[in-house]
């Protein structure tokens, strides 16, 4: 295979758009990709990271192959992060994640609790509600990527639901969605999350978040906030 090579985060859009792309390329790296066959491995380095991240859309057959042929030529190596749709069949060392990319362009109903929701900088009590909520969260107090971190306090001032902005490139992007397993079955999730949506949408006109596969009841109420079905992934570090 001899893929066609596109240079550029623009000129890669305005050869394969796709929410999740638009929102995976940040501005601020140089990108590349590699296209044939419908199919799309982009690959950019995050000024964050020390590897390259490659991402890949389209029949898992043909970016399987774009994958091959983007390590032969050294453009990515083991260690790297990668995000792909199943099927690709790529080994992967580590963690890997299963999930879907899930998007809307219009507001929510207004949910009971969204008027709770406020700006928090309390780094120990958004841990707290993750490492009970959401352990596996790659948003955490002190990333990079997040622009700010909301939550919802119970009554004696416990933080008992959590959020994070982690919007870039003009997409708004929700991640770090955790509630208190006490405090769980409230709705407080649905309006944290109608929340930032209401604000994303008013920012951008877009709002996004990423979930598990398997979190079968998180997905079913994000899809009834309006979000789409979305594009499914599976990530990891390439063995």
């Amino acid at each position: 295979m001899t893929p066609e090579i596109i240079e550029g985060r623009a000129a890669i859009l305005a050869a394969r758009y796709t929410p999740y792309l638009a929102y995976s390329l940040r501005d601020d790296e140089h990108a590349r990709a590699y296209v044939a066959d419908g199919a799309v491995l982009a690959i950019a380095q995050d000024v964050h990271e020390a590897d390259p991240e490659g991402q890949a859309l389209g029949d898992p057959v043909v970016c399987r192959a774009l994958y091959e042929y983007a390590i032969a030529e050294g453009a990515l190596r083991p260690g790297c992060w990668t995000s792909s749709p199943h099927g690709t069949g790529l080994a992967l060392a580590g963690k890997v994640h299963e999930w879907d990319f899930k998007w809307t362009t219009a507001p929510p109903k207004l949910r009971a609790g969204e008027e709770l929701v406020e700006v928090t900088t309390d780094a120990d009590g958004i841990n707290e509600v993750l490492d009970l909520a959401l352990p596996e969260s790659t948003a955490r107090p002190g990333s990079a990527h997040v622009r700010a971190w909301y939550g919802i306090r119970a009554a004696g001032g416990e933080l008992v639901a959590v959020a994070a902005d982690v919007s870039r490139n003009g997409f708004g992007t929700i991640s770090g969605i955790g509630v208190r397993p006490s405090a769980q079955g409230r709705g407080l999730g649905a309006a944290i999350t109608a929340a930032l949506t209401r604000m994303h949408l008013e920012e951008f006109g877009f709002a996004s978040l990423g979930v598990y596969t398997v979190n079968a009841p998180a997905i079913a109420m994000y899809e009834r906030l309006g979000y789409s079905p979305g594009d499914s992934r599976v990530s990891g570090k390439l063995a």
